[in-house]
């Protein structure tokens, strides 16, 4: 059995937010352990623990690889990700980039 998760602060902002839904999600899948989803992920663990420990707000590959490991619907996160991480960001067309790039960085690490 792994360590503790230290609490969230939900007041601290949009990216503890994110992180919480992270952990819930996770939760929601039977406490699936980090390691079971490293495989599935091919992620490691420190970065998947990382993207739900809410210090910053994880890459959206590993967001969407994290969410489809637990089961969740993946175009209901990367917007989600979208609202709370990238509109910080200006320019439409750096984040169109960034998206495209990302989505295919998700596809490419996906198992068949």
């Amino acid at each position: 059995m792994g360590r503790r998760e230290i609490p969230i602060d939900l007041e601290g902002g949009p990216v503890q937010r994110f992180a919480h839904g992270l952990r819930e999600l996770r939760g929601a899948a039977d406490g699936m352990t980090y390691r079971e989803m490293a495989r599935r992920t091919h992620y490691s663990v420190t970065t998947l623990a990382a993207a739900a420990s809410g210090d910053q707000l994880p890459s959206l590959p590993v967001t969407l690889a994290y969410v489809e490991a637990c089961g969740g619907d993946t175009s209901e996160w990367e917007a989600r990700w979208l609202s709370d991480g990238v509109k910080d960001f200006s320019g439409a067309r750096f984040i169109s980039v960034k998206i495209s790039v990302a989505r295919e960085r998700f596809q490419c690490g996906r198992s068949v």
